[in-house]
């Protein structure tokens, strides 16, 4: 896959996606 630079839209929603992993603990180590 070839890295695209996100739009504004895409990155915040990937950024919110994350934070909501977060915050459920799906991402070890936080």
């Amino acid at each position: 896959m070839k890295q695209k630079k996100l739009t504004a839209k895409q990155a915040k929603r990937s950024l919110v996606k994350q934070w909501k992993a977060i915050e459920r603990g799906d991402i070890p180590g936080t």
